[in-house]
């Protein structure tokens, strides 16, 4: 049976290793192969939004939560992720950089009970493209809320500063087309 305060402390153990990512992978897709349990101790997806469970300079951990149809823009993390859904699917697109723009590179989709690792210098967009709702566990090697990192225009695909607000827009967004 998982449990939320357990995970967060085997993962702050973990993170102080040399290579704290790959054995945090292991834990996730460990505790993923009951994705139900999982769910049931964060709790049924009921609105787009995002929890931290855990914050800390060497380490984030954050339950997100996915409307229906809901897309991120592409961004980077500057941070190496581990990523882990328990209900629905994510569908990744991965960028890379030429010159003041990023192009599109290949994507991948993350079901239920699968796990990826992100590499530090990653930019990729989400989107849930299921018709419920998806959550995941996203673990970060840093202070994710904290770190200096970048967004991308979606018509345009110029950089510019992570803008949090903006983020937080589109997730109330996502919530206020549900609502109707």
């Amino acid at each position: 049976m998982f449990n939320k305060e357990i995970f967060i402390e085997q993962c702050k153990e973990l993170v102080k290793k040399d290579d704290g990512h790959k054995p945090i992978k292991a834990l996730l897709e460990d505790a993923l192969k009951n994705p139900d349990s999982v769910m049931t101790e964060l709790g049924k997806p009921r609105s787009a939004g995002f929890e931290v469970l855990y914050a800390a300079n060497n380490l984030s951990i954050i339950n997100f939560v996915w409307a229906p149809g809901m897309e991120l823009h592409a961004h980077n993390h500057n941070l190496w992720a581990v990523i882990g859904i328990y209900i629905g699917a994510e569908e990744n697109t991965f960028y890379v950089r030429d010159d003041a723009t990023i192009v599109k590179k290949n994507r991948k989709d993350i079901t239920t009970g699968n796990v990826i690792m992100l590499g530090r210098e990653v930019i990729h967009s989400v989107k849930n493209t299921t018709n419920k709702f998806t959550g995941g566990i996203h673990i970060y090697g840093g202070d994710f809320s904290n770190i200096e990192r970048s967004q991308w225009d979606e018509n345009y695909f110029t950089e510019s500063a992570y803008d949090m607000e903006h983020t937080r827009k589109i997730f109330a967004d996502a919530n206020k087309t549900i609502a109707q």
